[in-house]
């Protein structure tokens, strides 16, 4: 059966998802919530971890851009059934080629991600399910070993240059300057600066 994503509109200030506005959006059909941690910074998990216990749903959060982000004490991608992290060389953390992983305490979600990711053997020459090949090679799990020794300090520091921004930016009137949610520690993986859609930077 295909299944079809229904789309939950963002916070404004914070520009992830808007929890106020989840409930609407589930149906009988609803299998999952998948909120995604954008920039740095959580989304609201209290919030929506209520809203998916009221519904008996499961919670996958997209933590691709929130490595080490923090939100009322949990950490991006312990609050969820499962986390999804990108390792791209972009990322707070980043290998130096493709690369990604989940963070589980189910076993059962645990054993079907590792059987997907090799082409779908249960154990050696048994392909029990349809996978694919998705394992990391080692070069870039060693490198992401050494590199997550130094993810708290990293992040530490854009948090650093996020605030030496927010002063350099406080005078201008067309910027609307990253939110930083009550509760919330962010890790800037982009420092998002917006301006109002109207505004013209040419002369009239």
């Amino acid at each position: 059966m295909r299944r079809k994503p229904v789309f939950v509109d963002v916070d404004e200030q914070t520009c992830t998802m808007d929890a106020s506005q989840l409930e609407a959006a589930i149906t009988l059909r609803t299998r999952a919530i998948i909120p995604v941690h954008l920039y740095g910074q959580m989304a609201d998990m209290e919030a929506i971890l209520a809203v998916a216990k009221r519904h008996g749903l499961p919670v996958v959060e997209d933590a691709c851009q929130a490595h080490g982000a923090r939100r009322g004490g949990r950490i991006a991608g312990s609050a969820g059934v499962t986390g999804c992290f990108s390792f791209y060389p972009g990322k707070n953390l980043g290998a130096f080629g493709e690369g990604g992983g989940i963070t589980t305490n189910d076993s059962e979600i645990a054993t079907k991600m590792q059987v997907l990711r090799d082409h779908g053997q249960s154990k050696k020459y048994h392909h029990s399910v349809v996978g694919w090949n998705a394992r990391m090679d080692g070069i870039q799990g060693a490198i992401l070993s050494i590199k997550l020794r130094h993810l708290a300090e990293g992040n530490r520091a854009r948090r650093a240059h996020a605030a030496l921004y927010d002063r350099l930016l406080a005078d201008e009137p067309l910027a609307i300057l990253p939110t930083v949610a009550s509760a919330s520690e962010h890790v800037y993986h982009i420092y998002a600066v917006r301006v109002p859609i109207a505004t013209r930077f040419w002369p009239r």
